[in-house]
C-alpha cells in the first residue's frame, strides 16, 4: 500500500511544471504579503483573495498531503501511531466537513483581522482545535502565539 501511494505521489510530483526561477531562489519564499515570511506558506491575505472554490481545492489538496505524510511515516507493522501521527491528528484531524472547514478559516480571518499574516494550516489547527473542544482560552493563546510568531 505505502509502495503505491509512495509511486502515485512521485508521478503526480513529475508531472508538475519545473520553476523558472533560478535554483536559490526557487529554495526560498516569495517576499509578498501574501505568504508568510516565517514559513512560506500563504496567509490570510492569499485565504481571503481566493474565490471558495480555489479554497476547496486549497483544502482538499492540503488534506491529501496530510494523508499522505501520515501514511509514510507509519511503521509497517506498527499497532502505536508514531510521534508525527499523533501531532497530525491533535492537529488537523476533525469531524469537519470540507466546508465546514472552510467556512471556519474565513471566520477566522474575517472577524480578525490581525490574523492575516498568519499561515493558512496554522489558522486551520485553529479551526480543529476549536471544533474538537478546545477553551476558549487555549484558543486565544494559540491565536495569540500564532500572531506572535508570524510577526517576528
Amino acid at each position: 500500500m505505502k509502495t503505491l501511494v509512495l509511486g502515485l505521489t512521485l508521478t503526480l510530483l513529475l508531472l508538475l511544471p519545473v520553476p523558472t526561477r533560478a535554483p536559490a531562489q526557487a529554495l526560498t519564499a516569495p517576499k509578498t504579503a501574501e505568504f508568510n515570511e516565517r514559513t512560506g506558506l500563504p496567509n490570510g491575505r492569499f485565504w481571503s483573495e481566493m474565490p471558495d472554490g480555489a479554497k476547496s481545492a486549497w483544502l482538499l489538496g492540503f488534506s491529501n498531503g496530510v494523508f499522505v505524510i501520515e501514511a509514510l511515516v507509519h511503521p509497517t507493522n506498527s499497532k502505536e501511531p508514531t510521534a508525527v501521527e499523533k501531532y497530525i491528528s491533535a492537529a488537523y484531524e476533525s469531524k469537519l466537513t470540507l466546508s465546514e472547514k472552510l467556512q471556519g478559516l474565513n471566520h477566522f480571518y474575517q472577524d480578525t483581522p490581525e490574523n492575516a499574516p498568519v499561515a493558512i494550516p496554522e489558522a486551520l489547527q485553529y479551526v480543529v482545535v476549536k471544533a474538537n473542544g478546545a477553551t476558549q482560552s487555549q484558543l486565544d493563546d494559540m491565536a495569540s502565539g500564532f500572531r506572535k510568531a508570524s510577526a517576528q
